[in-house]
C-alpha cells in the first residue's frame, strides 16, 4: 500500500459521518486527526491543533477501510430499502 492509498483511506474514513473519527490522544476536543506523510516514518496521523502524532500500521488501515466501506454500504442499502 503506497502513501497515496493510505492517505485516501484515512481521509475517506474521517469524512464518513457514520463512524467515530480518529481524534487527538491528548485532547479529544481538538479537531480530527489528519494524515501526513513523513519521509522517515511513512504516513502518520497528526493533530492539527497540537503536536500529537500517531503512527499507523497497514493492518490498522485495512481495518479502517473495511469499517468505512461496510458502514457506507449499509447506509446505501438502508436508504434503498426506504425508497421501495
Amino acid at each position: 500500500m503506497n502513501s497515496y492509498e493510505k492517505i485516501h483511506i484515512v481521509n475517506s474514513y474521517q469524512s464518513n459521518p457514520y463512524v467515530h473519527p480518529l481524534t487527538c490522544g491528548y485532547n479529544s476536543s481538538h479537531r480530527n486527526l489528519i494524515p501526513i506523510e513523513d519521509h522517515y516514518k511513512g504516513v502518520l496521523l497528526k493533530c492539527p491543533d497540537c503536536y500529537y502524532r500517531q503512527t499507523i500500521t497497514d493492518e490498522f488501515l485495512r481495518m479502517l477501510w473495511d469499517l468505512d466501506n461496510n458502514q457506507r454500504t449499509a447506509i446505501v442499502a438502508y436508504r434503498e430499502g426506504l425508497s421501495k
